[in-house]
């Protein structure tokens, strides 16, 4: 089984701008009632649904839909509000071939190219995505994928309209075959549902909103198609879950990354924690989790703060740091400069110099007395990346009931 993601908060507790080693624990009692107040576990009902009756399931469905579409079609295109399809992006680019869509199509292993487009668009982007469509033989078409949100606009609907015309007419079979509509929480406009009659349709799991969407119907279909296995997925956030539900808070990555951030900002009058993403597999979820803070999901961090952190109000750092990599390590020459210049031996592939690379700026961190952090991601494996949901979602429930006493309730693990 994958190890849990780890959070190291060691370089935070620096004199004179740090926490105390004992603040977390001073801090206990909040963080407890934060974690009370914060989740029920009505999150991980499509896995749990799954066990019980797979076949009846819910995410059944999305297992099948997923590989009607696999099968059938050379690439996909998903359109949706940026901030609903944001989560999709970020599962894909972590779990998937970092040049997916540039590999041939026996390299993809028959896997569909994948394109995401943001609503409504404009005129350019919406001719180049119909160059694309119509780049490939009937054969082997596009499907398209419309993710319907509560801001889904009029505007919206037409770049939808016009996308699902040019690939209706540039296909062979019926329209239903190579259209999905997804509705997490907007209602599906009445003529979409009325002139496509056989069209999968699939209703979120959970309530509206674009934090909660990563794990429902809306990222889960995307990455199902590209064959990512999400039941693995949808595992590793359960595990996480568990993790944050039972765990001491002295051991308890959720509450420790939560607790750390929300005293650095009230004690030290520092601004928001900001992640630096040490793999380009996992980059995207920094965009992603800004998000989460964004005034449409309802936490906004201060412009101003007061206190004696150097930059009051400025970010500070959290590296996320992947453990193991997917492919065999890169070597790489030694140094080629002599001299007391040169670094001795120095690592000999990329993965250590990588890890060289995290260790430089930590210590660059130490000798200034900034505060920094680590998370640790076990890989960019379907498990450890469902761990890293959980835990930066989590973490934001967690933080927002400390700083306002209304905590929002998930779902969709």
């Amino acid at each position: 089984m994958v190890e849990l993601v780890r959070f190291d908060w060691r370089g935070v507790q620096r004199d004179p701008y740090g926490l105390a080693p004992s603040a977390l624990e001073d801090f206990a009692d909040r963080l407890e009632g934060a974690r009370q107040a914060t989740w029920t576990p009505a999150t991980d009902t499509l896995l749990k649904d799954y066990r019980r009756d797979r076949r009846n399931s819910q995410l059944n469905r999305i297992l099948v839909t997923a590989g009607r579409v696999r099968n059938h079609h050379d690439g996909v295109i998903v359109v949706g509000h940026e901030p609903l399809t944001l989560g999709a992006r970020a599962i894909v680019a972590a779990c998937a071939h970092p040049w997916h869509n540039l590999l041939s199509p026996a390299q993809r292993g028959g896997r569909p190219r994948i394109v995401f487009q943001a609503t409504p668009g404009d005129n350019d982007a919406l001719a180049g995505l119909f160059d694309l469509i119509d780049s490939v033989p009937a054969r082997s078409s596009w499907a398209l994928i419309a993710i319907h949100g509560n801001d889904w606009t009029p505007e919206a609907h037409r770049v939808w309209q016009a996308l699902a015309e040019r690939i209706v007419r540039r296909s062979a079979g019926a329209a239903s075959d190579h259209l999905v509509l997804v509705d997490h929480g907007g209602g599906l406009p009445g003529d979409a549902c009325e002139s496509l009659p056989g069209c999968p349709r699939f209703k979120s799991s959970v309530p509206p909103g674009p934090g909660d969407a990563i794990l429902t119907e809306v990222g889960l279909i995307p990455a199902a198609i590209l064959g990512i296995d999400v039941v693995r997925l949808l595992e590793g956030a359960a595990r996480m879950y568990d993790h944050f539900a039972q765990a001491a808070t002295g051991q308890n990555a959720v509450l420790q990354f939560a607790g750390v951030s929300h005293l650095l900002r009230h004690q030290r009058g520092a601004g928001p924690c900001r992640l630096r993403f040490w793999s380009q597999a996992l980059e995207v979820f920094g965009a992603w989790y800004q998000m989460l803070f964004s005034p449409h999901v309802g936490l906004v961090h201060p412009a101003e703060a007061t206190g004696d952190c150097p930059g009051a109000g400025q970010s500070w750092t959290t590296h996320v740091i992947q453990q193991a990599w997917r492919c065999d390590p890169i070597p790489v020459p030694g140094p080629q400069v002599d001299g007391p210049s040169s670094k001795a031996a120095g690592p000999g592939d990329i993965p250590g110099l990588t890890a060289q690379s995290v260790q430089e700026a930590r210590a660059a961190a130490a000798r200034e007395q900034r505060p920094e952090a680590a998370i640790w991601v076990p890989g960019s494996d379907e498990d450890s990346v469902g761990q890293l949901i959980q835990m930066l979602r989590l973490s934001q429930a967690v933080i927002r009931a400390l700083s306002t006493g209304a905590p929002r309730r998930h779902g969709g693990s």
